[in-house]
């Protein structure tokens, strides 16, 4: 009698699911909230500058030309992993696709991690300087002539949780703050803004919705029209982030803006390394070994673009 050989999943086949994972994920708001920028070396150098001239009545016969002023930052690529070990019996064993299951999970995982690092961006923001000394997060950036700003905002609320008609207001003030916003020029930054993100925690998940949604909603007992559901050529789009632990904070930002509020610095794309049955480690230590890997980073984008909000 013939024993039969063993069948295993084929590394081809361990590439197809993460990658498929990958194709069916969740996390859209990381691309509308951060630029992509390939790198091809270890430190990368961002320009920030300033911005083009207004139009104004020509007082001569001669241009009056502007310089581009300049900031600048580095951001600093690292390598990241995840590894998945797989006993060799395990999946000898494996008659319903755990093990599928398990690598597609880690596809999972892995396009979930940039908006990990995200996060820990937004989370620090109002302790880590940027490019204008400032904090990411901060009552007063200046540039130029744009005069004294804040992207940090306080909301005043009765209780010890935002209502709904507390959080409409907050996320309407938020948007009034963007859009107030100046250049170095002293110039509007965000007058043609029409889109924006607003990130909450789980715990203003219910609160944010209702806020976003309702065309009518109770204000001190009374019914009252909800100006943040019916702003014709406005569009709001909300983030429920699980990453977010305070439930007194929310972020809000445009993504309609040639740049974005934060940046994906990507030097090597995100792979998986199969060492599946028939490579010399699993044959050695009878153990497969599967690992997702990315060299990267991430950073601060243009903080006109983003607003913490904090209730008091």
């Amino acid at each position: 009698m013939v024993a039969q050989s063993k069948e295993y999943i084929t590394d081809r086949a361990v590439r197809g699911m993460f990658f498929h994972s990958l194709e069916d994920g969740p996390m859209a708001w990381v691309s509308r909230v951060a630029d992509r920028f390939e790198s091809d070396q270890e430190v990368e150098r961002y320009a920030f500058l300033g911005e083009v001239p207004q139009m104004k009545e020509r007082a001569g016969n001669q241009a009056e030309a502007k310089t581009l002023t300049e900031n600048a930052f580095t951001i600093r690529n690292t390598d990241h992993e995840a590894s998945l070990e797989v006993r060799l019996r395990d999946m000898e064993r494996d008659k319903t696709g755990q093990i599928d299951k398990r690598v597609a999970e880690l596809g999972t995982r892995a396009l979930a991690y940039p908006a990990k690092l995200l996060t820990a961006l937004l989370v620090a923001g109002e302790a880590t300087a940027i490019y204008d000394g400032q904090s990411y997060f901060d009552t007063d950036h200046s540039e130029g002539a744009s005069g004294s700003q804040s992207n940090d905002l306080a909301f005043d609320m009765v209780s010890t949780a935002p209502t709904v008609a507390e959080f409409a207001d907050a996320a309407l003030a938020s948007v009034e703050a963007m859009m107030g916003l100046k250049d170095d020029q002293g110039e509007p930054l965000n007058e043609g803004a029409q889109v924006f993100d607003l990130m909450v925690p789980v715990k203003l998940m219910g609160t944010a919705k209702k806020a976003l949604g309702m065309p009518v909603i109770l204000n001190g007992g009374q019914a009252v029209t909800n100006l943040v559901a019916n702003m014709e050529g406005f569009t709001f789009n909300l983030v429920v982030n699980p990453r977010l632990t305070s439930a007194t904070k929310f972020y809000s930002f445009r993504t309609d803006g040639a740049l974005k509020p934060l940046i994906i610095q990507e030097e090597i794309p995100l792979d998986i390394v199969p060492l599946g049955p028939s490579s010399e480690y699993c044959k050695v230590n009878k153990r497969c070994r599967y690992t997702a890997e990315w060299t990267g980073a991430t950073g601060y984008g243009r903080w006109q673009h983003a607003a913490l909000t904090t209730f008091s």
